[in-house]
């Protein structure tokens, strides 16, 4: 199955045509507000174990593991913000919920 094909079933997931009013969006975003910090929790568990850090670095077991935990924390802790400004601004998605 290709990305794209994923992507597509996500589009199409029942979920979105069954929140059909603000109130039934933040109804669901008070409970998917759970999941993002159970994950985060998570991510930030594995990238204290995982990934170097601290005043002495030394390399990390395995530099792709390293890079997929960075990267997947970056993603979540500093979310483009649409903007139509030259130099783009970010901030974590979960600062909003």
């Amino acid at each position: 199955m290709t990305l794209e094909c994923i992507k597509c079933e996500l589009e199409d997931h029942a979920i979105f045509k069954r929140m059909n009013s603000l109130e039934e969006l933040t109804i669901f975003m008070e409970h998917h507000v759970y999941a993002v910090w159970d994950f985060m929790s998570l991510l930030k568990k594995l990238q204290y174990l995982l990934v170097p850090s601290g005043s002495l670095w030394l390399p990390g077991p395995n530099g792709n593991i390293v890079r997929l935990i960075n990267e997947i924390v970056m993603e979540e802790e500093s979310d483009q913000l649409p903007s139509s400004s030259k130099s783009p601004e970010y901030t974590s998605h979960f600062k909003f919920i």
